[in-house]
């Protein structure tokens, strides 16, 4: 499938924020930290949905899922994708003490929606092998059914959630995945629509959405309501497509090609690429110790990404000649 210079720009704009501006800013110390932060906290949430919109919306675009011998193919290529990476991964945040044996376990089990003691960070992946597991289910090559199963799979996660512990990041990302399923059905329609929309129509919706899920911020502070904060931040994610659909792109084509091959491995590796950095040296002060965060672990730490998934595919590509 053709690489898509728009969405390796939201993957990678996604990417950076959640691990190169989020959470860096934990390393600083609790006052500096995003995740306190309503505003900070909220964009993090957008750009995750963006990744599981993003990650149903390849799948389904790329497979379709009639049979058992199609759901075994599936199993077997997304288990390739990304498992070994973040096995690896697993035990390396175990052995520097970030995640504890049974957080650890709990992850490469896919538990990690289910336990309140779920593994940082590393929960996310935990949970997107939930997402595969489904994916054959929905994955139907008639659109009404395609529709139906989606429907049908949110609504009994929900029902559950409401009965049993399901972490309220499952339900949402839950939600934004099978969004991005469905959409491949409408995506003929919404590229011509969005075709049609001049730069400035583009730029003026987006702003006026940032304004909405600003003004909406009032509310969040005055009611606890876990549908409400969905609908937010599902707003956010439509900001984010919005944006990338108005900024020419082509002349950072490379760049952006490259910062989205990357992505799942600096995601993967970072925390594990900070902790080196910061055991060789770490700077007294808050100004020296951000520029050196950002300016030395952050590059050096997608220097490392790009290699191992460098690596990784090379392994993937001796493993299918050997196969043939």
């Amino acid at each position: 499938m053709e690489r898509s210079v728009k969405i390796d720009f939201l993957r990678s704009v996604c990417m950076l924020y959640i691990t190169a501006i989020f959470h860096l800013t934990q390393y600083l110390g609790e006052s500096y930290y995003l995740n306190n932060n309503v505003y900070g906290n909220s964009l993090m949430w957008s750009c995750l949905g963006t990744f599981s919109l993003l990650s149903g919306y390849l799948l389904g675009r790329k497979y379709k899922c009639d049979g058992f011998s199609d759901a075994i193919y599936f199993y077997k290529k997304r288990l390739l994708r990304f498992y070994p990476l973040f096995l690896l991964s697993t035990i390396c945040l175990w052995l520097i003490g970030f995640n504890n044996l049974h957080q650890s376990v709990y992850g490469l089990i896919g538990l990690a929606p289910f336990v309140r003691e779920a593994p940082r960070t590393l929960w996310y992946i935990s949970m997107i092998m939930i997402f595969y597991l489904i994916c054959p289910f929905v994955l139907n090559s008639n659109n009404k059914k395609r529709i139906i199963r989606c429907l049908l799979v949110f609504a009994l996660s929900f029902i559950v959630s409401c009965f049993f512990y399901v972490d309220f990041r499952f339900i949402y990302n839950l939600l934004a995945f099978l969004i991005g399923v469905c959409v491949v059905i409408y995506e003929k329609k919404a590229i011509n629509a969005i075709a049609k929309m001049k730069k400035k129509s583009l730029i003026v919706i987006a702003l006026g959405l940032v304004g909405v899920y600003l003004l909406f911020f009032f509310f969040l502070n005055v009611i606890s309501n876990t549908i409400f904060h969905m609908v937010v931040n599902i707003m956010g994610i439509v900001v984010l497509i919005l944006i990338a659909n108005s900024i020419k792109l082509e002349k950072w084509k490379g760049l952006i090609y490259i910062m989205g091959y990357l992505s799942m491995s600096f995601y993967l590796f970072h925390r594990f690429s900070y902790w080196i950095c910061l055991i060789i040296y770490k700077p007294e002060g808050l100004v020296p110790l951000l520029s050196y965060l950002l300016f030395v672990s952050v590059p050096i730490g997608l220097c490392i990404a790009y290699w191992i998934q460098k690596l990784y595919d090379y392994c993937l590509t001796i493993g299918k000649t050997k196969e043939n």
